[in-house]
């Protein structure tokens, strides 16, 4: 992907983004990988997401000629609709990769398990709050100075 975005700009055109950065619901992974586990389902594999830190990001932007210039990582607490169903609710809209581990006979059970080890950390009260952490990045490409050319300066005499 940042080979593509390399190649659609011009030397000086900037690449802004925002995304999931390096701890992006984690809690919310474990809690599924949990529930695949509690089923004796394979864990391995299942997390489709790419969350880079602003190192990891950074150095595979500037390989394609990108520089950073601007770059944070923060967190975004983010509040489910849905009451005590907003997590089963996320998991149905965005786990995808984990649900198709999971016969369908065995989902409800496996939802149970997911909100049972993601509620010490995730359930506030009344709601489910996931554990968003965002990287907002602003890389400009870098303008090439050309080739390089070798000049001879001819010896000078002392005299």
């Amino acid at each position: 992907m940042v080979q593509g975005i390399s190649r659609a700009l011009k030397p000086g055109g900037r690449f802004v983004a925002e995304f999931g950065g390096k701890g992006n619901v984690e809690s919310v992974v474990a809690a599924m990988e949990y529930g695949l586990e509690a089923l004796d389902l394979p864990r391995h594999g299942a997390n489709p997401w790419y969350n880079p830190s602003i190192a990891e990001y950074s150095a595979l932007l500037e390989k394609h000629g990108l520089e950073v210039r601007q770059a944070s990582l923060f967190h975004r607490p983010t509040r489910l609709e849905d009451g005590k169903n907003g997590l089963a609710t996320w998991v149905r809209m965005f786990g995808d990769s984990f649900l198709k581990r999971v016969p369908q006979a065995r989902r409800p059970d496996y939802l149970r398990a997911v909100e049972a080890a993601g509620k010490p950390t995730l359930w506030k009260s009344d709601a489910w709050e996931l554990d968003y952490r965002r990287l907002r990045l602003a890389a400009w490409k870098t303008v090439s100075p050309g080739p390089v050319v070798a000049v001879k300066i001819p010896p000078q005499s002392v005299g």
